[in-house]
């Protein structure tokens, strides 16, 4: 249920133990009849596995984390020093570890992954405790140390025309995703450059690196390297497409316009990072296969009752479009879930949903995202996250791959 891989990317990797058999074994098994058949025999086993016995693992690019390696340990780890406590009472269920590390796998996988779950049969997921939090030691930084280290961030928001649940929409009112009168933004109205220290890494298709001595992205430093050499990106100098981990995130793109798409990777990886934090449980139906012209897509949202919710989409392209609240929407939703329909239509390539909730409309936030609809404002969209992002925002930060 997940996309192929396009030829013309480098081989993805995979975490998997090929079968090899011990031709000398001098091991005496320890185990005996009254020994536990399986997990499930155990009365308190909380099990998680990085896919199905029919799936291999990817291995994925982690911001801030040099290499490739692999979501789950990592979700696991960010789960185990708090980001799984979702209603900050000192104690993270079962069914609050199963969400988090669910939902922070799927958006550093790019939906490639789904992660497997299983709990003892005695155990109630719900209210059973899996680990409780400690206080721990904080180190503080010397007024030197603080102000170099600038603010948070965390990222997402919003919308246009929502279906509540189990309502159904006609086809002619679901807004479809395109980018129609886009427009660059002017400098003024900017919040200020995305400033992150690694820069995204170009490659093109045939290895020349001349191609690129005139991209000068907005936000972020762009290195030329070659398509062997773990690139970021990597563009097809025949049909100008740009291909990122296997999927193409946009078609038709010429050397004059990259700087945009190269902003728009280093927004989505900053994305992914502060997405980590506090995940928003959020997927997109009916599979994560890559969607055609003219399908219609749902974006839904779960545990989202009586929060406001703010939420966007960036293209391939780093146009941004609102998609909710628009027009009379409600800034609260008004029930546990919120689905809202998609019509998949041109630029073709990726989309990334982004969704903000909290317990109050972020007012400051989504009057400083408005500016950017329909604009390619990727990185400036980061920096209004930044600084109007409330403390107890969850964010949600997922793609979906649409072509011709």
């Amino acid at each position: 249920m997940v996309r192929d891989i396009d030829p013309r990317a480098a081989e993805m990797s995979f975490r998997q133990v090929p079968r090899y058999t011990l031709l000398v074994d001098e091991l005496k098994p320890v185990s005996d009849s009254n020994d536990p058949k399986s997990e499930l025999d155990l009365d308190h086993t909380a099990f998680l596995a990085a896919v199905d016995r029919y799936t291999k693992a990817p291995e994925v690019r982690i911001p801030g984390i040099d290499g490739l390696r692999g979501a789950l340990s990592y979700a696991v780890a960010r789960a185990v020093e708090g980001s799984a406590d979702i209603n900050h009472d000192g104690k993270v269920t079962l069914k609050e570890l199963f969400s988090n590390v669910r939902q922070v796998v799927y958006q550093l996988s790019d939906q490639r992954q789904n992660i497997v779950t299983i709990s003892s049969p005695p155990q109630t997921p719900d209210t059973d405790v899996a680990f409780e939090l400690t206080r721990g030691v904080v180190l503080i930084q010397g007024p030197a140390a603080r102000a170099a280290s600038g603010s948070a961030g965390s990222g997402a928001i919003e919308g246009q025309a929502p279906v509540p649940p189990a309502v159904t929409a006609k086809a002619s009112t679901i807004p479809t995703l395109a980018a129609a009168a886009t427009k660059e933004l002017p400098a003024g109205d900017a919040p200020g450059p995305l400033r992150l220290a690694a820069p995204i890494r170009l490659a093109a298709l045939d290895g020349k690196t001349s191609y690129f001595v005139s991209v000068k992205p907005k936000d972020i430093p762009v290195q030329a390297v070659q398509p062997t050499d773990n690139p970021d990106l990597i563009w097809d100098p025949v049909s100008h497409d740009v291909i990122a981990w296997g999927d193409v995130v946009a078609y038709g793109i010429d050397v004059a316009n990259l700087p945009t798409v190269v902003d728009r990777t280093a927004a989505i990886r900053e994305l992914k990072r502060i997405a980590t934090r506090s995940p928003q449980i959020m997927r997109i139906w009916p599979d994560d296969r890559q969607q055609r012209a003219g399908q219609t897509v749902e974006v839904d949202l779960s545990d989202v009752g009586s929060r406001a919710v703010l939420l966007f989409n960036v293209s391939g392209d780093g146009t941004i479009q609102l998609l909710y609240p628009v027009g009379s929407d409600a800034a609260l939703a008004r029930s546990a879930s919120l689905r809202l329909p998609l019509r998949v239509g041109e630029p073709f390539g990726a989309e990334q949903i982004v969704a903000v909730t909290s317990q109050q409309r972020m007012v400051d936030l989504e009057t400083a995202l408005m500016q950017f609809n329909r604009r390619r404002a990727s990185g400036q969209v980061i920096k209004s996250l930044e600084r109007y992002l409330p403390a107890d925002a969850r964010i949600a930060s997922i793609s979906f791959f649409s072509a011709p």
